[in-house]
């Protein structure tokens, strides 16, 4: 199932296993429990899906590299 973002064809299933693999890395490197462990995976998901061209690859892990120290 895909869904045509500026351009681009994204794939419902990917966003689902990008959230996934997310969440799991989040619990990994953050073991606490709170709002935090969705917060960062959702946020970076809905990034994902919106970035175009390869992108992603150089934003990704800025924006989780700051989520990181502004939440925990």
């Amino acid at each position: 199932h895909s869904i045509e973002v500026y351009g681009n064809k994204k794939s419902i299933e990917g966003s689902i296993a990008f959230f996934i693999c997310s969440l799991i890395l989040t619990i990994i490197f953050f073991p606490f429990v709170g709002y935090q462990i969705l917060v960062i995976p959702f946020i970076l998901t809905m990034t994902e899906f919106g970035l175009v061209h390869g992108f992603d690859n150089l934003i990704l892990p800025i924006i989780a590299g700051f989520l990181a120290r502004l939440l925990f």
